[in-house]
């Protein structure tokens, strides 16, 4: 968690605790995943980079043009809006 919130944000966790595990499917490949969410606190603030394009907060009423895949959508927002 620690290198990909540093390599794709530029930020570090300064505490992060388990949210949930989602089994689901990938979006755009078709096959099975799984994911583990983490709540956490940021060193710094977030920025993109690596292939990481924009960044964008949202709350409860989604864009659907965001464009979020559906196991965050689905299983992940809900838990923290």
């Amino acid at each position: 968690m620690d290198r990909e919130l540093r390599e794709e944000l530029g930020v570090a966790p300064s505490s992060a605790t388990p949210l949930t595990e989602v089994r689901a499917t990938a979006a755009l490949e078709g096959v099975p995943i799984r994911l583990v969410v983490f709540r956490a606190d940021l060193a710094g603030r977030p920025a993109p980079a690596a292939e990481i394009a924009a960044l964008r907060w949202t709350g409860a009423a989604v864009d659907p043009g965001l464009g979020l895949a559906p196991a965050v959508r689905h299983h992940v927002l809900p838990l923290v809006v």
